[in-house]
This record gives structure tokens, C-alpha cells and sequence, in this order.
């Protein structure tokens, strides 16, 4: 196998690994077999943004000492920073052939020196829509430019890199979205409960098994008419229709629980949208009951009040 498909080979071997979500950090150390593979003298560093103050910080390397990545901490991004700085501030490849001749490595000198690195080569980590994360940088021991072939290599590297840390961190933030909807799901204190679109319950948190009496077991699986009264499936049947074709839906119904007794639920069903197609249902359910029996017996109340007719009369005694 040539050098070059060798190269294309290694890439492609990393690319699967990124679409299988391997760690960063293994996806890191095959960028750097693949680099060191062609420049086996080459020296890698790998510098994440810190994107509250807006500063660099040597995170990963090879062949790079302690002291030299903890001298290369929360450096700014700026016009005159080293390469790296410079490569992040201005979103482009920077090459310092000779970081000795170069006014902007002044500052890091006593570092490099005691490194024994004279050139350095960065590339910023850019993901799709040119969201700055980072640099990828290629340091030699004597001073030199890359060729069309290794500076398309650093490009590649840092594009690589970009895919790796982007998809982490998607699956970073899904996987927060799903604790956070998880932990509203579980602890929401009304009952809270997801329908496919045939109507059957797919899931159901505990303020519903405490309405209804019903385990989870008992739910999942079963028809949402198997829990309320007859008079009302027609009414839960028309919003049910309504909901599958993305309209959310309120009404009342009344229901029975594990133990025959009747309870009131104020319905909320809202489609589940992905892609514009509704996937299914979720409904939240408020136990009612109390407020419909408060009612009742202000409706009884007041309607004996009303076939009274002195009922609620003001009456004067006149004390003499």
C-alpha cells in the first residue's frame, strides 16, 4: 500500500470512528498515529477555546513535556499570540517557519527553547458554521515550512478533530436535554403520560399510577379508553384525531381508577413533531376531582338557596 493510501485509509479508519462515537480521546490518538506516520518527528498539540473568557489551553499533545502544556494555559487569542493565538484570531492556518525569528513567539521563548521546538505549524478547529474550539498545531525541532501535501494534512487533522469535538459535545448537550425532560417527565406533579398514534400508552410517570391506582406495568401497553367512562370516548376520540394531525387538544374527562371510583382529569394532549411529522402524543393530565365536587356542591347550594324564598333575606330585629 502507498504512503498516500495508507493516509486515506487512516482517515477513513477515524471518520468510522467518529460516526461510531468513539471517545474523543481515542479519535485523538489515531489523528496523531496518522500524523506522526508521515512526520515522525513531529511534535502535537491540541488547544481548546474556552469560550466564557475567551482564552487557549494546551489540553492534549504528543511528544510535548509537562512543563511545556502547563506553560500553555489560558493564553488570549489575539494578533500577536505565538501561532496559535494568531491561527484562532484570525480562523486561518498560520506557519512559523522560525518561531526564533518571529516577533509574536517573544513571549514564549524560554519555553520553546527549553522544548527544543524551532517551528510550529496551526490550524484552527473550526466546526461547520465556523464556530471557533480550537487549534491543531505541528511543531518541529529545526525550522521549516510544510509542503502542499503536509499542510493539507494539518487541514485535515483539524477538520477531523472539529467532527469529533462537535458530535461529543451534541451528544453531550442530547443527553442533558434528555435528563432534563426525563427528570420533568418523572417528577412533574401532575400526570404526565405518552400515547403512540394508535392511542396506546408507551410510558407514564408516578402521578399518574397515583390517579389511577395502576401500576406502571398495568398501563404501559393498554388503550387510553380503558380508563375512562364510556360517555366520554367520543369527545377523547375527536381530540384524539385532532392531536394526530399536529393540533393540541384540552378538554375534561372522567375516568375510573384500580378501585372503581370515579375521578376528573383536565386534559392537555400535545403531537410529538419530528421532522414535521407527529410521532406521537404526549398528554398531561390535572386531577380535578376536588375542584368538580366544590362545584357540585356550590351548584347544590345555590339552587337551595334559590327554592327558599326567604333564603337570604336581611332581617332587621327591632329590640325594644
Amino acid at each position: 500500500m502507498t504512503q498516500a493510501h495508507n493516509a486515506l485509509a487512516m482517515q477513513q479508519a477515524i471518520q468510522d470512528q467518529i460516526a461510531r462515537h468513539a471517545l474523543l480521546g481515542d479519535i485523538l490518538d489515531s489523528i496523531i498515529k496518522m500524523v506522526a506516520q508521515q512526520l515522525p518527528s513531529a511534535r502535537i498539540s491540541l488547544m481548546m477555546l474556552d469560550s466564557e473568557d475567551g482564552t487557549l489551553s494546551l489540553t492534549a499533545g504528543h511528544g510535548l513535556s509537562d512543563g511545556y502544556c502547563r506553560a500553555l494555559q489560558r493564553l488570549p487569542v489575539g494578533p500577536a499570540i505565538g501561532a496559535c493565538g494568531v491561527s484562532a484570531y484570525n480562523r486561518d492556518v498560520v506557519i512559523t517557519e522560525n518561531i526564533e525569528q518571529d516577533p509574536n513567539w517573544v513571549p514564549f521563548l524560554q519555553y520553546t527553547r527549553a522544548e527544543g521546538v524551532a517551528s510550529c505549524w496551526s490550524a484552527p478547529v473550526l466546526t461547520s458554521n465556523h464556530e471557533l474550539l480550537g487549534t491543531f498545531a505541528i511543531y518541529h525541532h529545526y525550522p521549516r515550512s510544510p509542503s502542499l501535501q503536509e499542510r493539507s494534512l494539518l487541514i485535515q487533522s483539524a477538520g477531523l478533530l472539529a467532527l469529533a469535538i462537535a458530535r461529543q459535545r451534541d451528544r453531550q448537550a442530547l443527553a442533558w436535554n434528555e435528563q432534563r425532560f426525563r427528570s420533568l417527565f418523572t417528577h412533574h406533579p401532575d400526570a404526565v403520560f405518552e400515547l403512540d398514534l394508535q392511542g396506546y400508552l408507551l410510558d407514564a410517570n408516578r402521578a399518574l399510577t397515583q390517579i389511577t391506582g395502576f401500576s406502571l406495568e398495568q398501563i404501559k401497553g393498554r388503550h387510553y379508553e380503558q380508563f375512562m367512562a364510556e360517555e366520554n370516548k367520543a369527545r377523547a376520540r375527536e381530540a384524539f384525531e385532532q392531536v394526530c394531525e399536529g393540533q393540541p387538544q384540552r378538554y375534561e374527562l372522567t375516568a375510573y381508577n384500580a378501585n372503581g371510583e370515579r375521578y376528573w382529569l383536565d386534559v392537555t394532549n400535545l403531537p410529538i413533531m419530528v421532522d414535521g411529522r407527529v410521532m406521537g402524543i404526549y398528554g398531561i393530565g390535572r386531577d380535578i376531582t376536588l375542584q368538580q365536587a366544590q362545584a357540585a356542591e356550590l351548584h347544590l347550594l345555590k339552587r337551595g338557596i334559590e327554592a327558599t324564598p326567604n333564603a337570604g333575606r336581611e332581617h332587621t330585629l327591632l329590640v325594644i
